[in-house]
């Protein structure tokens, strides 16, 4: 149905209405006509923006005359590349240059086609600002995070939505330990650069500990230190010397041992123990007096503090056996242990002194009116003693006087000048000489 130019183009109800018997009205549905255009359209278009950046969004908008029905879009460098929307939105442009964009509008009476040529002008997005990550252990000085550029913007997200900062330096503003990454732009003209990430890792401290020490004695000698984990770092402290310990050099008295220890990010703690140094316990032992080989074993003392151990040549349990050590001077040890484990120990000489040599010769066979010159002379005596008797001299002269015809035993006992005594026996017989002599007249 051709109508006038006025009356838009499109379907429309006819119905026809009038008045029943008691004169209420009456519509009755005649029928639907369509109203279509006189000629063929004219296609036109807009764009929202005909100089998007690179990866923008252009929405499209249908301007053409005619009352077109329906549209074939071709969106040359979009995506999507075609449309049949008569408004399409939300083409993306993901390179830069010059594009055309071509429209073909329909109507009931015909087409038209229109073609604006590299109506479509992409700006290429400039490179992202430069910059670099940045690493900090935890206490320490946190950096700033900073990039190269210009016009530039900071998001914290990689969809670039959620602005927390314009400007070349940011300052994060973060002190625990975690990996930190925002994102920086640039716009040197009008479109903004894809976002940079720059990360900020504040490294956590590592972990270290140190086990007690258990206390030494000064005397123990240079020991590695144990103990620290992770294992590889390094101790320091008194007495400290590439990571061995030496009480003597510490001295007596607590010290602080300290293990340091530096993990992969550069990172550096510590953990400190105390080692006590105990000094040895003070040990004496009396001057021994000397002893004759034949002496008694002697029970050892004079060690103080008591409680210890005595150890030498002829020591056993406490005992000294003179016999067992034999002649000579031998160093006896006193050693004692505290309640701290330390040991020390005193020394003192014992001497054995040998037995003074006595000889008073052989046995002797002398009639009953002789006497007899018994000699028991020796450099090393100071006193002498006969039995029976009691002389004191080196010699002395015997008779049968007292014993008769018969035996009779002598014994001198010898004191040298260390106290030590010898003796020595011998036995003289009186014999019956009497009937000899009258053989012999």
């Amino acid at each position: 149905v051709a109508v006038s130019e006025n009356v838009p183009v499109g379907f429309y109800d006819i119905t026809v209405t009038g008045k029943g018997p008691n004169g209420t009205p009456v519509h009755i549905r005649y029928g639907t006509v369509e109203v279509v255009p006189l000629t063929a359209p004219i296609a036109d278009f807009s764009a929202s923006n005909t100089t998007p950046c690179q990866e923008g969004i252009v929405d499209f908008a249908d301007e053409s005359i005619g009352s077109p029905n329906a549209w074939e879009w071709s969106f040359e460098g979009g995506e999507p590349a075609t449309s049949t929307e008569e408004n399409p939105a939300g083409i993306i442009y993901p390179a830069s240059g010059a594009y055309d964009v071509t429209l073909i509008a329909f109507n009931a009476v015909g087409s038209d086609t229109i073609t604006k040529m590299a109506y479509i002008d992409v700006i290429e997005l400039p490179e992202p600002p430069e910059g670099t990550d940045e690493e900090v252990c935890f206490g320490g000085t946190v950096p700033d995070l900073s990039v190269t550029g210009a016009n530039v913007n900071w998001y914290d997200d990689s969809t670039l939505t959620n602005l927390i900062y314009s400007g070349n330096i940011f300052a994060t503003g973060e002190t625990e330990p975690g990996m930190y990454t925002n994102y920086a732009t640039q716009t040197p003209d009008a479109c903004e650069s894809h976002g940079a990430a720059v990360t900020l890792y504040i490294h956590d401290l590592p972990e270290v500990v140190l086990e007690p020490f258990t206390d030494v004695c000064i005397d123990e000698g240079e020991f590695e230190l144990m103990g620290g984990m992770p294992e590889g770092g390094t101790y320091s402290g008194d007495g400290v010397n590439d990571n061995m310990f030496d009480p003597e050099l510490a001295g007596i008295g607590t010290h602080m041992i300290t293990y340091t220890y530096e993990d992969e990010n550069g990172c550096v703690n510590d953990s400190t123990q105390s080692i006590t140094v105990n000094a040895l316990p003070d040990v004496t032992l009396e001057v021994f007096a000397d002893v004759c080989l034949d002496a008694d074993p002697v029970t050892l003392s004079g060690g103080m503090p008591e409680g210890g151990a005595y150890s030498g040549d002829g020591v056993v349990e406490g005992m000294f056996y003179p016999e067992e050590a034999g002649v000579g001077t031998f160093e006896i040890t006193y050693s004692y242990e505290d309640e701290n484990g330390c040991m020390n120990y005193a020394m003192q000489e014992i001497t054995v002194n040998d037995l003074p040599m006595v000889d008073i010769g052989e046995d002797e066979e002398i009639c009953a009116d002789e006497t007899v010159t018994l000699d028991a002379s020796t450099s090393v005596a100071i006193s002498y003693e006969w039995y029976p008797g009691g002389e004191t001299t080196a010699q002395i002269t015997v008779d049968s006087t007292g014993v008769g015809v018969g035996s009779q035993m002598y014994i001198c006992y010898v004191t040298d000048a260390n106290g030590c005594v010898s003796s020595d026996t011998v036995m003289v017989e009186f014999e019956d000489c009497s009937a000899i002599g009258e053989l012999a007249g």
